[in-house]
């Protein structure tokens, strides 16, 4: 019974984020199946993939609830765990250069800040290297700045942290509805608490990335315009 499958090795699972359910993997319209996440090295798709419900016959709703109820909870955790590996495989992209930018900058205004003083103390003219180098580190910076690498990255982080902490606040909520269910004399299934659960954990994580991509959108035309008005200056 779907009530009483949930012992503590699966709310260790659940915990992990690796519940597997009592029942076999689940097909999907599309041909895959539920309960395994898939990686974004697996898929090599440079998008988040269209997200399709699992389809349940209307008499398994009466006959056998707690199988359907455990796809949609597999599929919705599954969506939860590649949004995050997207974000994080997007994060990685990003800091490396990120990174690799504002160490240059941080080096080359150093340069063009020393080299000047260091002609002057070895009785020298100061030369024009200083100028040179630190033009180059505002190159780097505004490649940074412009690309929104830094920025990007910090805020994939922040996307991956906000769909880690709902996904605990469902899966919490998801048991706290299973216990209850359980204590009850005769004890019965909450299908519509469950369904509800689910459809406003879905519409939360499509927020939130509806949100990042807003902030992206925003921060890329703040860019341009940026651009825009430095050049026509010239």
């Amino acid at each position: 019974m779907f009530l009483h499958s949930w012992g503590n090795d699966a709310v260790r699972r659940i915990l992990h984020g690796r519940v597997t359910g009592s029942v076999g993997p689940v097909a999907r319209a599309d041909g895959g199946a539920l309960g395994t996440p898939r990686r974004r090295a697996a898929r090599k798709h440079p998008d988040l993939s269209t997200r399709l419900l699992p389809l349940i016959p209307a008499g398994q709703w009466k006959s056998d609830p707690g199988t359907a109820l455990s796809a949609f909870y597999e599929d919705a955790q599954s969506r939860a765990i590649e949004v995050c590996d997207w974000y994080m495989a997007d994060r990685l992209g990003r800091r490396r250069p990120s990174q690799l930018l504002r160490f240059a900058a941080l080096v080359l205004a150093s340069a063009g800040g020393i080299v000047p003083l260091v002609n002057v103390a070895a009785g020298q003219d100061a030369s024009g290297w200083g100028y040179l180098l630190l033009a180059a580190a505002g190159v780097c910076y505004g490649i940074d700045h412009f690309l929104g690498l830094s920025a990007g990255w910090m805020r994939d982080m922040t996307t991956v942290q906000r769909v880690r902490r709902r996904l605990q606040e469902f899966q919490f909520a998801w048991m706290q509805i299973n216990a209850a269910d359980a204590r009850k004399d005769p004890p019965e299934i909450s299908v519509d608490a469950y369904l509800k659960l689910v459809h406003d954990f879905d519409c939360d994580l499509e927020d939130l990335v509806i949100s990042e991509t807003a902030d992206w959108v925003s921060e890329f035309q703040s860019g341009l315009q940026q651009l825009d008005a430095a050049t026509s200056k010239k």
